[in-house]
């Protein structure tokens, strides 16, 4: 009797989709956390660069860029943008109330933290259980900090 082929998959899930890889084909996974990337110039979108492991140089591919998803760091950077717009706003907001109680007049910007455009965004993301999770790829550390913005922010 022959023997049935039974293949074994290395399966992930990227912007709430199923992909996998037969495991046939991975020689090992390895997290980049501690090792440096070295940026290749002229190469495709989906080429991160080249990590140096075990003296060998081993290829980095944005498996989001190679499906013709946004990359990781595209959507850190613009996450940042947001936040970075949202804490110029604020400072903004804080300036104006400075403005008015030096100056003795009534202060006419918003008071409820639901209603400027960080409180907006940060409920929006909030009640979108799925976003938030893609957000923070379930990282539990990453989801406190957002946690913490709350009472700040109130």
């Amino acid at each position: 009797m022959a023997a049935a082929n039974s293949h074994q998959w290395l399966v992930f899930e990227i912007a709430e989709q199923a992909y996998g890889f037969d495991l046939d084909r991975v020689r090992e996974i390895v997290s980049l956390r501690n090792l440096r990337i070295h940026r290749l110039p002229q190469t495709s979108a989906a080429v991160e660069g080249v990590v140096l492991l075990r003296d060998q140089p081993i290829e980095v591919i944005d498996v989001r860029s190679a499906l013709g998803l946004c990359s990781l760091r595209k959507e850190t950077e613009g996450i940042t943008a947001i936040l970075q717009e949202r804490e110029a706003d604020h400072c903004r907001w804080i300036e104006e109330l400075e403005a008015c109680v030096r100056e003795h007049r009534e202060f006419r910007l918003a008071t409820d933290p639901h209603k400027c455009k960080f409180g907006q965004w940060y409920d929006k993301l909030l009640a979108d259980s799925r976003g938030f999770s893609r957000l923070t790829n379930d990282d539990l550390a990453l989801s406190s900090l957002f946690a913490q913005l709350y009472r700040p922010h109130q």
